[in-house]
């Protein structure tokens, strides 16, 4: 039978706690060894920031991407400078994380992060589709517009913004499809709305072009 006083629990609670501590001092090897990790990935992050920073302004790459309108398409987020030396910093912060949990002993952080940095290829793929398509979107736009304004068209600005939306949501589709997202309902409803568009856009010219065609006829 088991003794039901207090030395007993005494004894319980005593190994427990002894059982908990080693584990603990058993462990602070490893958690100041990932602690160190973390520290040195967060200057070697910070370091490379500032050098890709420099390197982009002394290279005249930055003034490159203002010319081409690259840095256009990144301008809420501060420029295409700061988003790369920005995903430069994260790149080498999650190397250092994985490296520390490996040290530490983290499987589900280990597992995470090599998740994460499987599926970074095609999330970057995926962004750099969107991002092309704002580009060309622009491009378009603007080549629209100064074509019209040239040869005396009206609508030219209406004519570059549907262009826009159009090579927009074409290549929102496509990057969406690179990352995995079933993209059939969203297909689908454009198609609807296009053909939508399409129908009323001609019955309001046939409507138009009423008196027209008569005197033809």
């Amino acid at each position: 039978a088991i003794p039901m006083d207090l030395s007993y629990f005494t004894e319980r609670v005593s190994q427990a706690f002894s059982e908990y501590l080693g584990g603990i001092l058993r462990s602070l090897p490893a958690i100041g060894a990932g602690i160190l990790l973390l520290l040195v990935g967060w200057g070697l992050a910070r370091l490379l920031r500032m050098l890709v920073d420099r390197i982009f302004k002394r290279t005249g790459l930055h003034g490159a991407a203002e010319r081409s309108g690259v840095d256009r398409v990144f301008s809420r987020l501060g420029g295409i400078t700061v988003v790369v030396s920005t995903l430069a910093y994260w790149l080498v912060q999650l190397f250092f994380i994985l490296a520390s949990a490996k040290v530490m002993d983290l499987a589900i952080v280990t597992e995470a992060i090599h998740s994460f940095f499987g599926y970074m290829p095609v999330l970057l793929t995926a962004v750099g589709i969107f991002v092309f398509g704002i580009w060309l979107g622009e491009r378009v736009q603007h080549l629209a517009t100064t074509l019209s304004g040239s040869v005396g068209l009206v609508g030219g600005r209406i004519l570059g913004r549907i262009f826009f939306v159009v090579i927009v949501l074409f290549m929102s589709i496509t990057a969406l499809n690179m990352a995995g997202v079933d993209t059939t309902l969203i297909t689908s409803n454009i198609l609807l709305l296009v053909g939508g568009i399409l129908v009323a856009f001609s019955v309001a010219y046939g409507m138009a072009s009423r008196d027209i065609l008569a005197n033809m006829l």
